[in-house]
């Protein structure tokens, strides 16, 4: 899926991924093949978002709409093929397995240990997506244990990323639904969030709970740590720059493989970089089972959904898209996330909607990277949350609880941010 996904968007007679159904076919297979991996909560999702746009579709098709067979399974493989190879950043930007740390119990503490966290944890994220929260709890609970107050910083410093970075899923996701759109617009729209997300959490933690901050173990931040990003941003820009007409998606997926297999070799030589890299499709690929299963059945949903207002069976739910219209979609997106609804169905499902009312391009789909940014910090079902829970102990439906006096206040940024956009 991930090979043809790409060669889908380097072929010019090829106008968009969702126009290669074997990339859709490939991502099918691999799907029910990984089924037996998905918990009886995925699966039942899953089969309610799948069930729900066959039934749209079939309805949309009966009253005139055309099918577009490609896009029915292949509308997400270019996010997709994104999202599996920037995972191989993390065979880089990590310590081998196995390896120890003499300096466990020299983790430096108080309120610049907390800040180097924050930062750490939104740098790190915003490249190689949910392995930085992840290695980065590793690393501070390897002598003690989770408590809340670690969990509520690192979630938001992590949701923080989605609002700007181009290598978030959050960011694919409004690349593929909304289209055309200036990524580097959206991104200096959103990366002024995402620094709020940080300033915020350092001064209220601070301020409202200095105890905790002053005793707190933190992540140490080291110069070379920034080597990573740095090149792989530079390799990304320098891509696009040369050659605009590739898809976004396309120009991370390769430069993080690239990257990836340059450093291995440089630092470990051949045989290492191989069997590296056949570990990752062996093992660390198949775990992204979650994502490709919730893609797959969120673009059928979008499929039967654009049935549906092409045969002129829905319409849109406003008239007009305007910064006021954005934030009162934002409001909605947050809630729906906190009952539980990922952001990636909803945008799914409101996208055929709202172009219907010819909105601006960026104004949407910035208001979408907030939604993610915030919904999924709140949301008792989100990977990160859940992530918490299983690997650490932190009740899921508690650590986004926790969350939510954090996000309203943000809200309130992000509708700033918007008007000022507008």
């Amino acid at each position: 899926m991930v090979v043809s996904a790409i060669y889908a968007s380097l072929n010019p007679a090829i106008e968009s991924f969702k126009d290669f159904w074997p990339s859709g076919i490939f991502a099918f297979i691999a799907a029910v093949l990984l089924l037996p991996d998905t918990s009886s909560a995925q699966r039942f999702q899953l089969g309610l978002l799948l069930l729900l746009g066959i039934v749209l579709l079939v309805i949309g098709l009966g009253r005139g709409a055309e099918l577009d067979a490609s896009g029915l399974l292949s509308q997400n493989t270019g996010l997709l093929g994104m999202l599996m190879t920037v995972g191989l950043l993390k065979l880089i930007i990590t310590r081998n397995p196995g390896a120890k740390d003499a300096e466990i119990d020299k983790l430096p503490v108080g309120r610049k240990a907390y800040l180097h966290t924050l930062l750490s944890v939104t740098l790190f994220g915003s490249v190689i997506n949910i392995s930085a929260p992840i290695l980065i709890s590793d690393r501070l609970t390897l002598n003690r244990p989770m408590d809340y107050f670690t969990a509520r910083s690192i979630v938001c410093a992590f949701s923080a990323c989605s609002a700007w970075s181009p290598f978030f899923a959050g960011m694919a996701v409004v690349l593929t639904a909304v289209g055309d759109v200036n990524l580097f617009h959206i991104m200096a729209t959103g990366l002024p969030l995402t620094i709020s997300f940080v300033a915020v959490l350092y001064f209220s933690a601070v301020w409202l709970s200095p105890k905790k901050v002053d005793a707190f173990h933190g992540y140490p931040m080291r110069m070379e740590s920034f080597l990573v990003p740095v090149l792989l941003a530079v390799m990304v820009f320098a891509s696009n720059l040369f050659f605009p007409d590739i898809s976004i998606l396309t120009h991370i997926a390769l430069s993080a493989t690239t990257l990836t297999i340059v450093l291995l070799l440089i630092r470990h030589g051949a045989r290492y970089t191989i069997q590296r890299l056949v570990d990752y499709v062996r093992t660390d690929l198949a775990k992204t089972v979650n994502e490709l299963q919730l893609f797959i059945s969120a673009g059928v949903l979008a499929s039967g959904l654009q049935a549906m207002v092409q045969s002129g069976s829905i319409s849109a739910p406003v008239s007009e898209f305007n910064s006021t219209t954005a934030s009162a979609l934002l409001a909605v997106i947050i809630v729906i996330a906190a009952l539980g609804i990922h952001p990636v169905i909803q945008i799914a499902a409101l996208t055929p909607l709202l172009l219907v009312a010819n909105p601006d391009p960026e104004l949407l789909g910035i208001t979408y990277l907030f939604g993610w940014c915030l919904g999924t910090c709140g949301s008792p079902l989100s990977g990160t949350n859940l992530v918490m829970q299983g690997r650490f102990g932190i009740v899921a439906w508690r650590g986004a609880v926790q969350n939510w006096p954090f996000i309203a206040f943000m809200y309130c940024i992000a509708i700033v941010l918007l008007h000022l956009h507008g």
